[in-house]
């Protein structure tokens, strides 16, 4: 829903499924390793941004006590994963990234290319600003990593390689 007005959603292709999994598997993974007081929900969990908007995104992990299982809303996402798809990209990549982190306790917000090699990893810092962080790692249900995502192109500047999600699980509180 955004600004009180239902947007439908179009059908989905096989590739984006296996990634979608992915997104729910891997920080399922990562929080059954260590991630006490962390949960993960699968796409159908809203996000609620203001009184007449709010999202369904592909997977997010939130902390706290577990969601009430009659509720259609998660009240403290940590993190939020959305999986690119040819009639929401550009949303995904605007909006979207404007509004989540609109949600003050949104400290990560992923966009998964299902196309390409690449997640786009956008971090609210400490003083509030938001920024690009180099690549992720998100590993594939049928074994292997969803490739090595976003060659960073901080390389030299102290960024090394890529970052695993279970950190990004581990550091949000």
């Amino acid at each position: 829903m955004i600004g009180g007005e239902v947007v439908a959603q179009a059908s989905e292709r096989a590739k984006r499924w296996e990634i979608k999994l992915a997104t729910h598997v891997a920080p399922l993974n990562a929080v059954k390793a260590g991630g006490a007081g962390r949960h993960v929900a699968p796409d159908g969990g809203t996000v609620r941004i203001d009184a007449s908007t709010a999202y369904e995104p592909d997977a997010m992990v939130y902390c706290g006590q577990k969601v009430d299982p009659d509720s259609m809303v998660v009240e403290n996402p940590v993190i939020v994963i959305e999986v690119l798809s040819p009639t929401t990209g550009r949303n995904d990549k605007s909006r979207k990234l404007a509004d989540y982190f609109r949600v003050p306790n949104i400290a990560h917000y992923l966009i998964v290319d299902a196309d390409a090699p690449l997640i786009i990893h956008h971090q609210r810092r400490e003083d509030g600003d938001i920024l690009k962080t180099p690549s992720l790692t998100l590993p594939l249900s049928g074994g292997g990593n969803w490739r090595r995502f976003a060659p960073s192109p901080w390389k030299g500047e102290g960024w090394g390689g890529g970052q695993e999600l279970g950190n990004l699980i581990e550091a949000s509180h």
